[in-house]
C-alpha cells in the first residue's frame, strides 16, 4: 500500500534539479516523502529516451511505497545500479542475451550497504555488453544514448550510469570500472565519476572482468554527492573537507596523456591548469619513463582473469548458463571479435603468460610512485578522454579526431587504461563543452589508498571549473 506521500508526488520538487544531498535532506525534514521522490524519479525515467535503463521497479514494489522505508544517511535517495551487479529479486542480464531470464537471490554487499542506509534502488542500468567496451553500443538491449546528444554514444562500459546522471534521471548511479568504465561515461555525459582504490568497496555479487583492476564506482552531479555515497560504500567515518589548494603540487604527464588529446580537449585542459595556478597550485610537467613498456607486459592479465573468473561467478551465483553459453550469446560485433581473439581464441593467454604478466603490475605501480615521490605530488591531472563523444552509428571501430582516423578504443581508454593498470584512484570532473556542445572531462589521479585526499581535492577544485548547463532535449 502506498503512503499518503505517494499520492502527492506532484508536489515534490523537480527531481531533475535535486542533488543527492537535497533529496536526503528533504526526506529527513519531511518536506516530501521517499515514495513521492521515487515515484517522480520513475516517471522521469519512463518518459526518457536515452535507453539508460534495462529494467526499473514499479512504485508498488518499493519498500518506500509500502510503509517500510528504511532510515539512514541515504534515506529516500533513488539510486540506479549497473546491470552487472546483483540485486536480489531484480533481473540481472549483464547486458547480454544468454542471461535475460536470470533473477538473483542475492544482493551484492556494496548495494546492500546502500539499501541498509535507506537508498531506494529504482532500476538496473544498460551497459556495454558484459562490461566489455567503451561505447555502450549494446546490440542486445540497444545503444545507450548520450545525455547531451542522443545520436551519440554515452561511453562505456557504464554508459547507462553516465547517461542516467547526465540526463538528470537520478542524482546517483553505481557503475563498475576496470579500465575506465566509470570515468569515461561520466566525462562524456557531463557528470562527476569516481574510481576508488581497488578494495575500497566489496566486490562480491559483481560480474568480474579483471579482479586485479575491478571496482564499483559512483557517478553523480557533484563531488559532495560522491562523498556522501562513498562513505556508505566504504563504511568510512573519515571527514572529507575541501583541500587547501595553495602549495599543492599537481603533475601533468603531457607526452602520454595530454599531447595525444584533440585540440579542444587540450585547450580546455590548459584553462583548468590556469585556474589551478590562480588558486596557488604548483603545476609541474612529469615524465613517466617505462610506463608504455610495462603496460604492454601487463596485457595478458585481464583476458586471463576474465576467462577464469567469470565461470566461477556463474557457478557461485547459480546463473544457470555456462561460460560457453554466455560467450555464444554475445551479439555486439566488437565484443564478438574481442572474445574470438584474445579471450577464448588463439591469442588467449596461458597460465604461464599470466604469471609473467603479474610481474609487470608492481613495475607499473612503481612508475607512478616514483613520479609522485620525485616531484612531491598530490595528484596527476589530465583530460579524461582524448575527445568528446561521437555518433553511435559508424563509431564502433574508429573515429576521426583532428582529421586523423584513430581506433575508438584508444580515443576513450588511452588515459584511464594507464592509470587503472597502475592502481591509481581517480576522479573525473566536467571541464566544459566542446564545439559540438558535448561534455569533456578532466581527471585527477592519486596513489592507491589516498582516496580521502582525492575527494578533498575534488571538493576544492570543483568550484574553479565551469558548471555545465543541463542537456536540452533536441527535437
Amino acid at each position: 500500500m502506498m503512503t499518503a506521500g505517494a499520492a502527492v508526488a506532484a508536489e515534490a520538487p523537480d527531481i531533475a534539479m535535486l542533488s543527492a544531498r537535497d533529496v536526503v535532506a528533504g526526506v529527513a525534514a519531511n518536506t516530501w516523502d521517499a515514495c513521492a521522490v521515487a515515484t517522480a524519479t520513475l516517471g522521469r525515467i519512463a518518459a526518457d529516451g536515452h535507453n539508460a535503463f534495462i529494467s526499473t521497479r514499479a512504485p508498488k514494489d518499493l519498500p518506500a511505497c509500502m510503509g517500510r522505508a528504511t532510515p539512514g544517511v541515504l534515506a529516500g535517495l533513488p539510486i540506479a545500479i549497473k546491470d552487472n551487479v546483483l540485486v536480489a529479486g531484480q533481473g540481472a542480464t549483464f547486458g547480454t542475451s544468454a542471461t535475460k531470464g536470470f533473477v538473483p537471490t542475492q544482493t551484492a554487499s556494496a548495494v546492500q550497504r546502500l539499501i541498509d542506509q535507506g537508498a531506494v534502488i529504482v532500476g538496473k542500468l544498460n551497459l556495454h555488453e558484459l562490461a566489455g567496451g567503451v561505447t555502450s553500443n549494446n546490440a542486445v538491449f540497444g545503444p545507450v544514448r548520450n545525455a547531451y546528444d542522443a545520436t551519440c554514444f554515452a561511453g562505456g562500459s557504464s554508459g547507462g550510469a553516465g547517461a542516467a546522471v547526465g540526463a538528470r534521471l537520478v542524482s546517483v548511479a553505481i557503475g563498475t570500472d576496470t579500465g575506465g568504465s566509470v570515468l569515461i561515461p561520466a566525462a562524456l555525459n557531463g557528470a562527476v565519476g569516481y574510481r576508488p582504490s581497488v578494495g575500497r568497496y566489496p566486490m562480491d555479487g559483481v560480474l568480474p572482468v579483471s579482479p586485479t583492476r575491478d571496482t564499483l564506482g559512483p557517478i553523480a552531479h557533484s563531488v559532495a554527492d560522491i562523498v556522501l555515497v562513498d562513505a556508505v560504500l566504504a563504511q568510512s567515518h573519515e571527514t572529507i573537507a575541501p583541500a587547501e589548494l595553495k602549495g599543492l603540487r599537481i603533475g601533468v604527464p603531457r607526452r602520454l596523456f595530454v599531447d595525444v588529446a584533440d585540440t579542444e580537449s587540450r585547450a580546455q585542459f590548459e584553462d583548468v591548469l590556469t585556474q589551478l595556478k590562480k588558486a596557488g597550485v604548483e603545476v609541474v610537467d612529469v615524465e613517466l619513463p617505462g610506463l608504455v613498456e610495462a603496460e604492454k607486459g601487463f596485457g595478458p592479465i585481464t583476458p586471463y582473469e576474465l576467462k577464469t573468473q567469470v565461470p566461477a561467478f556463474l557457478a557461485r551465483y547459480h546463473v544457470g548458463v555456462s561460460f560457453e553459453q554466455l560467450v555464444a550469446g554475445i551479439r555486439s560485433p566488437d565484443l564478438i571479435k574481442d572474445y574470438q581473439t584474445r579471450i577464448v581464441g588463439p591469442a588467449s593467454p596461458t597460465r604461464e603468460a599470466y604469471d609473467v604478466a603479474l610481474t609487470f603490475k608492481p613495475v607499473l605501480e612503481n612508475v607512478f610512485r616514483d613520479a609522485f615521490a620525485a616531484h612531491k605530488l598530490t595528484a596527476l591531472a589530465f583530460p579524461t578522454t582524448l575527445t568528446d563523444a561521437r555518433p553511435i552509428v559508424g563509431s564502433d571501430d574508429t573515429i576521426t579526431m583532428d582529421g586523423t582516423t584513430i581506433p575508438t578504443w584508444k580515443a576513450y581508454i588511452n588515459n584511464t587504461n594507464f592509470l587503472t593498470k597502475g592502481s591509481l584512484a581517480a576522479l573525473t570532473l566536467p571541464m566544459g563543452l566542446s564545439g559540438r556542445q558535448l561534455p569533456l572531462g578532466v581527471s585527477f589521479a592519486v596513489l592507491p589508498r589516498h582516496d580521502g585526499e582525492l575527494l578533498a581535492l575534488g571538493l576544492a577544485v570543483e568550484p574553479l571549473l565551469p558548471r555545465l548547463p543541463p542537456p536540452v532535449a533536441k527535437k
